[in-house]
Formats: structure tokens, sequence, C-alpha cells
């Protein structure tokens, strides 16, 4: 998933003028946090967030990707 992810992200910021993705899960599902922060997204903080599936708002983790922060891990 992250080499598609990885493969995603360089296409965007190679071809829009896009310096900065914002992203983010569930704080509970450390699999997806754990690709963003492979992937150089950092955490950016907390917040609710309403899950239509789960009928509920749950704790939410937001993280942010700069163009710059990008490039220097490649």
């Amino acid at each position: 998933m992250s080499e598609a992810a990885r493969a995603f992200i360089t296409h965007v910021f190679e071809t829009t003028g896009v310096d900065t993705l914002y992203s983010g899960a569930v704080s509970e599902n450390a699999a997806s946090l754990r690709i963003q922060e492979k992937l150089g997204f950092v955490r950016a903080g907390e917040a609710m967030l309403y899950i239509p599936a789960r009928r509920k708002e749950l704790p939410s983790t937001n993280t942010v990707l700069t163009r710059s922060h990008f490039e220097e891990r490649r």
C-alpha cells in the first residue's frame, strides 16, 4: 500500500502546484498512521471525527506532509 501512496504523492507534487498534503486517520488505526509516517507525514493534532459507519465520534489524528519534507526523504 505504501508504494502506491508514494507514487500518488510523487505524482501530485510533480504535476501540481500543491505544496502541502493533509491526511489523518482514526487514532485507533495504528496501521494507517504508521504508513502515513513512513511516507513522511507528521502528526499535526488531534480532533474528534464523526464516523457514519459507526454512528459516533471517534478521536482522530491529523497529519501533514510538505513537498520539501517529502523530497528530503526521497
